[in-house]
């Protein structure tokens, strides 16, 4: 279960892997304090940097030919 999770991971765009991981990272401990304004902007600038990027274009393109994505890093 566990590779298999690794490997649908694997799969994605790296800058959405990379963006979501450092989310996680600044989501830890929040619970209870919350996220400073600091950390809000740092997340608006990975999703927004997620959503710009080549990849986003290539998943848009790749699902509309109906084709597996050949994801870049970009």
């Amino acid at each position: 279960m566990a590779l298999a999770l690794a490997d649908e991971i694997a799969a994605n765009a790296p800058l959405a892997v990379q963006g979501m991981k450092r989310i996680l990272q600044l989501l830890e401990g929040t619970h209870e304090r919350g996220l400073s304004e600091r950390e809000r902007e740092e997340i608006a600038g990975l999703r927004r940097r997620a959503f710009e990027s080549a990849d986003m274009r290539e998943a848009r393109q790749a699902r509309a030919e109906r084709r597996p994505p050949r994801f870049r890093g970009e």
